[in-house]
């Protein structure tokens, strides 16, 4: 699965032709199940929600029954909406 560079004028709303999925992109989800787009996110917003979800993660491997194990260094998780800062902020925004 190769990265695809986002389109210089993506938005979110747009229907316009420059913003459609790259025919590439399509090929890697139904095939790889996955796919990516470089420059999606800005660096700074992903370290944001990295450190959320760390935090999360350490909080609920020490609480008991927070994380299941599932195999060696494997375990599953239940990460909160309210633990991650970039959804709290955005709920306050669309309620305000």
């Amino acid at each position: 699965m190769a990265p695809h560079a986002a389109p210089a004028t993506a938005h979110p709303a747009s229907t316009a032709p420059d913003d459609e999925v790259p025919v590439e992109a399509l090929g890697d989800l139904y095939r790889d199940g996955i796919t990516a787009c470089r420059g999606a996110f800005g660096v700074d917003w992903v370290e944001r929600v990295a450190e959320d979800v760390d935090a999360a993660f350490r909080e609920a491997r020490a609480r008991p029954g927070g994380a299941v194990g599932r195999g060696p260094e494997r375990w599953y998780v239940e990460i909160h909406p309210e633990q991650l800062a970039f959804l709290v902020r955005r709920a306050r925004v669309v309620t305000a």
